[in-house]
């Protein structure tokens, strides 16, 4: 059977990365072409939903991911979390192009490596990630960072910060990257020190 889009209403400005709309409380009719009776085109409406959550999991990653690579020093393979242009702004100043982030994020492993581990003194959780998608390939979010601090040092209280990244990402070639991300420190204290924020 056959069957044509009968009607499609968007209301709520969150958008399907397939349709390019808003989604959530959309309806999705379906006319029958045959017998032009209309039925109610569920199977579609949730494809379309299903991919947006699928959509936000994968940009959810990142953050997650980036967390992992910086701990553990794996800073090559930040081009799986950021666009080739992309821009970092941390309160050490501002980093444009995954070699310019490289480069910055090298050097601040050289400066907080104190016990030679061969990894970053510290652990980044992430937490709180709010996306929402604003285009078929585009989309913004904001997350919670928390900060531990694992290397020696006379402070037996391993919280370093507390921050909130504010992020922008797109889909390039069919993979979601963070295109341009800030950091704001809230604890100890609004845009802290630049020493302590460098590595974040």
């Amino acid at each position: 059977m056959d069957y044509l889009l009968f009607e499609q209403d968007y209301s709520d400005g969150h958008y399907s990365a397939e349709a390019g709309m808003p989604l959530a409380q959309s309806m999705c009719r379906l006319m029958s072409v045959q017998s032009s009776q209309p039925i109610i085109y569920e199977v579609t409406c949730m494809d379309i939903q299903l991919k947006a959550l699928l959509d936000r999991e994968e940009i959810r990653t990142l953050r997650t991911l980036y967390a992992h690579h910086l701990d553990s020093n794996n800073i090559a393979a930040l081009d799986q979390v950021f666009s080739a242009d992309a821009v970092v702004e941390v309160t050490v100043g501002k980093m444009q192009g995954i070699d310019a982030i490289r480069a910055g994020l090298n050097d601040a492993f050289t400066l907080f490596d104190r016990d030679r581990q061969g990894s970053y003194p510290f652990l980044h959780a992430i937490a709180n990630h709010w996306v929402k998608l604003t285009g078929p390939d585009t989309a913004q979010g904001r997350c919670y960072l928390i900060d531990f601090e694992t290397a020696s040092k006379a402070d037996p209280n391993p919280l370093l910060l507390l921050g909130l990244y504010a992020d922008e990402y797109r889909r390039i070639d069919g993979q979601w990257r963070i295109t341009h991300t800030r950091l704001e420190v809230v604890w100890p204290q609004r845009n802290s020190s630049r020493e302590q924020c460098a590595s974040s």
